[in-house]
């Protein structure tokens, strides 16, 4: 039951969003809606990836779904200011030039992401606590973690401005 209690908030935000894809999608000629329904089902991957990490039970199950979350954070880099763009109806100079350059630092994550069992810049030192209700995965952060988090902050202010 506590388990169920703890789950439930994300259950029900992962739910919320992907409602909320589906409402926007049917409102795609809305301007910018396409965009934002592509925000909101990448939220909702987000959410459910946690869900799942939290529901695994061995360390490699957690890895998987912790780098589904990585990923999902990714598209959001990408769909964000793009969802910013489309809905203020800026008008940007060289659009598909700026389109081409939002893929490139998502492009880097997500490469080193796919081979980290090579090098471990994310997950130097994966292990799980003994936390309730769920066995937590923890790891120590690295520099591209770092990077990857300032990159997302940057990204996400920036489209909000």
């Amino acid at each position: 039951m506590e388990k169920i209690l703890f789950l439930s908030p994300y259950i029900l935000s992962a739910i919320i969003s992907s409602w909320i894809t589906l409402y926007a999608w049917r409102h795609r000629e809305v301007q910018g809606a396409e965009f934002y329904a592509a925000y909101a089902a990448s939220q909702s991957l987000w959410t459910f990836g946690y869900v799942l990490e939290l529901l695994s039970p061995n360390i490699e199950l957690k890895i998987f779904w912790d780098s589904l979350q990585w990923v999902s954070g990714l598209a959001i880099t990408i769909i964000f200011p793009v969802f910013a763009v489309r809905y203020a109806k800026i008008e940007i100079p060289r659009e598909k030039l700026l389109l081409k350059l939002l893929f490139l630092a998502p492009s880097f994550f997500l490469a080193a992401l796919l081979t980290d069992k090579y090098h471990h810049l994310y997950y130097p030192n994966p292990y799980l606590k003994n936390t309730l209700p769920f066995a937590e995965l923890s790891y120590n952060f690295t520099w591209i973690v770092y990077i990857h988090a300032i990159y997302i902050y940057i990204v996400s202010f920036t489209g909000v401005g």
